[in-house]
């Protein structure tokens, strides 16, 4: 499932960053249908902390 390929690829960024993991990160997470990215993260957080890694201060605002 494209979901849990993504949470796979940022538990891998987070354990070891590094722009091959950011990328595969960024294809994991492109993968996944808009309408399902929010469940790439937690409940609170959602998708925010890979949206940040991938882009940025572009994504400051707060998940909610």
């Amino acid at each position: 499932m494209g979901v849990r390929r993504c949470i796979d690829a940022h538990e891998a960024y987070e354990q070891a960053p590094g722009e091959e993991r950011r990328e595969a990160l960024r294809q994991a997470y492109e993968a996944v249908p808009e309408h399902l990215r929010m469940h790439c993260g937690d409940m609170d957080s959602k998708d925010w902390p890979i949206r940040h890694i991938l882009f940025g201060d572009e994504n400051e605002a707060d998940p909610e």
